[in-house]
């Protein structure tokens, strides 16, 4: 009686089998990347939010000195984060020195020289305030340049 082959050998399901596994580890390593910036992604949202939003309360008042923008910043600050202690923030001098990476600081600010910043109307002069918030233990940070309106004397 002559032999018929009906079935596969064992070295074609262990072939098999390897490559259905290469596959699924391939398909694993995707999502995992995936999920890490998905993940990472949302902290830089989250940080992107809590800085829109002392820009917004800064952006809404005037100001008179660059003292009194200090003073704000650090008060927004204490208020907003008083319950969470490793908030660390720094005013730097040279606008060039801000995204300098430094150990547990978490936000730097610079206030720049008051500037017109309209056309239309003269007169109007506002202070840069530039915003920086390190992000992924300081990997990247979220940058945000507002206008306060200088106020009378």
């Amino acid at each position: 009686m002559p032999y018929k082959n009906k079935g596969m050998t064992l070295i074609e399901v262990i072939v098999a089998l390897a490559i259905f596994g290469i596959i699924c580890v391939s398909f694993l390593t995707l999502f995992s990347k995936g999920y890490t910036d998905i993940y990472k992604s949302g902290f830089r949202t989250n940080t992107t939010m809590k800085i829109q939003s002392m820009a917004d309360n800064l952006a809404a008042r005037t100001f008179n000195s660059p003292e009194t923008i200090e003073s704000a910043i650090t008060y927004y600050l204490s208020k907003q984060y008083s319950y969470k202690k490793d908030v660390n923030y720094k005013r730097v001098t040279d606008i060039n020195s801000l995204s300098t990476v430094e150990p547990k600081i978490d936000l730097k600010y610079f206030i720049g020289s008051p500037e017109d910043v309209s056309a239309k109307m003269t007169g109007i002069q506002a202070y840069p305030v530039t915003i920086l918030w390190f992000v992924n233990n300081s990997k990247s940070y979220v940058k945000i340049t507002i206008f306060t309106i200088k106020g009378g004397a």
